[in-house]
Order: C-alpha cells, then structure tokens, then sequence
C-alpha cells in the first residue's frame, strides 16, 4: 500500500504516530494499522489527512521513489 513511505516520511519529519494522528484527525488505531501494514486498504480521506500532515501527495504512494527524489 504504501506504509513504507509514511514511516520514511514520518521518521524524516520526526513526528511519531500519536502526533500525526492529533494533527490529522485520524485515531491512532488507524494510524497504527496503517504504519504497520495491517490495514492495506485506508479510505481515500483518511490517506489525505495523513498527507496533509506529511506534506506529501496521493502521488507517493503511487510512485515510492518520488519521495526520496525529492530529499
């Protein structure tokens, strides 16, 4: 799905699961599931949050390379 790249975000931001849950809206059992690969399949809005956060786009998860291209 693409966790890999919220946790490379989230670890280069120094923000941790509960801080991006509080900033975006998303509980942190979401949060959670989605970072560690159990949820697979987030809906469209919770994965908008959490890029409002990151400062990332749909498009980074599309395209894992795209992030670190842009570091």
């Amino acid at each position: 799905m693409g966790f890999e790249i919220i946790n490379a975000i989230k670890k280069e931001k120094g923000l941790t699961n509960a801080q991006i849950s509080s900033m975006s809206g998303v509980t942190l059992s979401t949060l959670d599931k989605i970072t560690s690969g159990v949820n697979k399949n987030p809906k469209l809005d919770t994965l908008q949050a959490i890029c409002r956060v990151l400062g990332c786009t749909l498009n980074d998860f599309v395209s894992p390379f795209s992030f670190f291209m842009a570091l």
